[in-house]
């Protein structure tokens, strides 16, 4: 009787944007190369996400997308010839029209992305190359509590793989290490002063701590001896700016839209705590092993989108309206915004004693 010797599989991982959804991906990319350790293994992302993944020991490939790339000129990259398994981590519409034109069996998350004439909408613009532009669907509400890190295993169960409680896992390159060096010694922080990084920023204004709140917060860290940098991108540059003049510290620094994502990877990395919003870089602290103190306001943790296994401790209000469907610059819908003002300065400074390392 001959003996079959199955081939090593070959895994394709879509996951278009934003930064958390990426880094949320690590633990699913260090269980399959745990599993499969033969296995070519490549993630599929956009061009500003892919250093996240640059210096992954777990992947292979990351096929950076870039912002003008058409669908089927992406589709013609990827076709179903070259993987064995195809796992949609994204749930777009986007996503969607991508299985539709590279073909091939595909597997992806229960409840991700649209369903019925909407998602028919976004695979037919394909075809014309509109769905690159087409809107993102909400995730389903769910009762249970999920992390979506675990969420993503979903789609990768013909690949016998579990979650190995770990938390995300990002690496910082010799690059990134180097760019952050260089910031860090020109700004004279982190140089014998303990480094507090903030990351106030975010798309959704609803999801922000008050500014006053922050400068009052920096103020005080930079008086017992600490200094503090705020990291984010160039949108985040005129809010982070605001908060570092009316701070009147030189002890605290904005490097907003100065540092490449991987070289504020490699500041976060040398934290002795983050405190963020509900946004990326606070998930980018997680996976590089940073303490973290997370703001939580509209989000709840039934969302899946709490810091995932690292050390973090959370602070939210539990408010009735919560979660709250608030965003992109909406105000509070009730005009309060408790959520997020009720939390005082004096609560984070204690999670931050409690939290740093």
């Amino acid at each position: 009787m001959a003996l079959t010797i199955l081939a090593p599989p070959s895994i394709l991982i879509v996951r278009f944007a934003a930064i958390g959804d990426v880094v949320m991906a690590t633990p699913l990319l260090r269980a399959l190369r745990a599993r499969h350790p033969q296995a070519h293994i490549a993630f599929l992302t956009e061009r500003q996400y892919a250093p996240l993944l640059a210096e992954s020991p777990h992947l292979d490939e990351v096929i950076a997308v870039a912002p003008d790339e058409s669908l089927r000129a992406l589709a013609r990259r990827v076709p179903a010839s070259r993987f064995s398994h195809r796992l949609d981590l994204d749930g777009s519409l986007r996503s969607r029209a991508l299985r539709l034109l590279a073909g091939g069996k595909w597997q992806y998350v229960r409840g991700e992305g649209g369903t019925g004439a909407l998602g028919a909408l976004g695979a037919l613009g394909a075809l014309g190359d509109w769905a690159r532009f087409g809107p993102r669907l909400r995730r389903s509400s769910r009762p249970e509590f999920v992390p979506l890190a675990e969420r993503y295993f979903e789609a990768a169960g013909d690949l016998d793989v579990r979650p190995d409680g770990l938390p995300p896992e990002i690496c910082a390159g010799p690059e990134a290490e180097a760019e952050a060096e260089r910031w860090l010694a020109k700004a004279g922080l982190g140089q014998g002063r303990a480094l507090v990084v903030f990351a106030p920023g975010g798309p959704h204004e609803v999801r922000r701590w008050p500014g006053a709140h922050w400068v009052k917060l920096a103020t005080r860290l930079a008086q017992t001896g600490a200094d503090v940098v705020l990291v984010g991108g160039v949108e985040d540059s005129p809010f982070t700016t605001e908060i570092v003049l009316r701070s009147g510290s030189p002890h605290v620094r904005s490097a907003a839209g100065e540092l490449s994502l991987g070289g504020s990877a490699a500041v976060l990395a040398r934290a002795s705590a983050v405190v963020s919003g509900d946004t990326g870089p606070l998930h980018v602290a997680t996976g590089v092993g940073a303490p973290v103190v997370g703001l939580y306001g509209p989000t709840t943790r039934q969302s899946g989108l709490f810091p995932y296994r690292g050390t973090a401790t959370v602070l939210e209000r539990d408010f009735a309206c919560r979660p709250c469907d608030a965003r992109d610059g909406d105000p509070c819908p009730l005009g309060h915004h408790g959520c997020l003002h009720s939390i005082t300065v004096d609560d984070v400074f204690e999670a931050l004693c409690r939290t740093a390392r």
